[in-house]
């Protein structure tokens, strides 16, 4: 029995395919098996694995006569014949410890999951590949390397849920008998959140890991990540967790409270993006939302204090009045847009950046101003001395003083949460003009600094 089935669903991913299969097959833990399931490819990508099918007895291609993602994942889960499941998508690639550090984790805690966090990376022109790191554990804290969690977790919403499936494994025993499935509605979007529910209100022991070893592309164009139906995508998820969750355990109060909460979120979050969008079976979508969460707030399942206030204030507007919480969502999703499009606007405007800041915030705005085609970032500058001479996303680290003297005219993007004002007084007081500085004040949010707003 392989250790771990990697299922690779694909669909004309030919510009891609290359390197994610490089970096499956180069794993550290050789006792894999590596299940291709391709939904009829037409721009090569077939060919290409066939190539590598020849070469290692390890991989098997399936072929699949639907073009849907859940369908395709499914297909590989009924074929695997590995201890654990793990799914790896074919635009993306892992790094070679990926499954011998998950695998190793899992049998040594008896897990029917293990999870870890991941990057978020870009291939920009004339930059390169930038890469940023999304923790998902909150770890190494208080001198732990892992945590231990279970469905109580989740219920109790003591832990926020991954909204990914393909930075962990999972057992495929516990998988299988448990009847867990991905949705096989068409397309590739959004079908993993069936499963990654399912796992979590059902396991008894799951393991987090600090470590990062998959690269989720940010920059595929064709990604569902970037279509304007996911509205209709989020909805059939919805659908088909409430009903899941609704069959199995209809008198378990809590587990029913717990994805409750999740859709209600699932659809502020996803009606906002929606608005942004020409649609025109939105209204027709936010009608059976509408009806979906209904049933929810009329059983008891919505609980203001389940929420964030303004979370629960919205919620509420959309139960009591459709109408007027449309006009608002609205204008709060146009309003956040034009924060973001305002903002890259101005740096696109001016001739010199310098970021003061090279940690987090830093890092990421500086992945925000590369991902929207703003290459005019000239250096990072930083008062701790340490940082001074070293790189950050490929630009040299300057002291304030340094920074000035060799762009006396630059702007400096203030990204510091915690010592911006300490910061904009050291430019104050080296003479720096107050046109010449600003404040990041937008998120910081991986997923936001990672996407193309113009």
């Amino acid at each position: 029995m392989p250790k771990v089935s990697i299922i690779m669903p694909s669909l004309n991913v030919a510009q891609y395919i290359r390197e994610c299969m490089d970096s499956v097959v180069n794993q550290t833990l050789q006792d894999i098996e590596i299940l291709c399931v391709d939904a009829g490819s037409t721009d090569g990508t077939l060919e290409i694995l066939q190539e590598y099918a020849s070469k290692d007895s390890r991989i098997r291609i399936i072929r699949s006569k639907r073009r849907s993602y859940g369908f395709q994942v499914n297909l590989g889960i009924d074929s695997a014949k590995g201890e654990y499941l793990g799914v790896v998508e074919t635009d993306d690639y892992i790094d070679p410890a990926m499954f011998q550090k998950l695998y190793d984790t899992a049998i040594e805690n008896k897990a029917d999951f293990v999870k870890s966090s991941y990057y978020l990376f870009a291939d920009i022109p004339q930059v390169g590949r930038l890469k940023l790191e999304q923790n998902i554990s909150g770890l190494p804290y208080m001198g732990r390397d892992r945590k231990c969690i279970s469905s109580e977790d989740y219920i109790n919403q003591t832990t926020a849920l991954d909204p990914y499936i393909w930075n962990g494994i999972y057992k495929r025993d516990f998988v299988q008998t448990n009847s867990i499935r991905l949705n096989e509605t068409p397309g590739a979007a959004y079908q993993d959140a069936g499963f990654r529910f399912q796992m979590a209100f059902l396991a008894q022991r799951g393991i987090i890991i600090p470590e990062a070893f998959y690269h989720y592309r940010r920059d595929n164009a064709g990604s569902s990540m970037y279509s304007p139906k996911g509205l209709q995508y989020d909805l059939q998820e919805c659908q088909y967790i409430y009903n899941w969750m609704a069959g199995r355990f209809s008198g378990d109060e809590a587990r029913m409270r717990a994805i409750s909460c999740h859709i209600a979120s699932i659809f502020l979050e996803t009606v906002q993006e929606s608005a942004l969008f020409a649609n025109p079976d939105r209204q027709t979508l936010v009608e059976k939302f509408y009806k979906l969460l209904r049933i929810c707030y009329d059983s008891g399942y919505l609980v203001q204090e389940d929420f964030p206030k303004e979370n629960w204030l919205e919620l509420k507007m959309f139960l009591d009045n459709p109408v007027q919480f449309d006009s608002y969502i609205k204008l709060k999703a146009e309003t956040e847009f034009k924060l973001y499009y305002d903002f890259l606007s101005l740096m696109r405007s001016k001739k010199e950046i310098i970021i003061y800041g090279c940690g987090t915030v830093g890092t990421r705005v500086c992945f925000l101003l590369h991902r929207n085609d703003i290459s005019n970032i000239v250096y990072f500058c930083d008062s701790d001395s340490n940082k001074w001479g070293s790189k950050c996303m490929g630009k040299k680290i300057l002291s304030p003083q340094e920074a000035i003297l060799s762009y006396p005219n630059a702007f400096f993007l203030v990204a510091n949460r915690g010592s911006y004002m300490e910061i904009m007084r050291v430019l104050i007081n080296l003479n720096v003009p107050r046109d010449n500085m600003g404040i990041y004040r937008l998120s910081s949010d991986p997923l936001v600094c990672t996407s193309r707003f113009i």
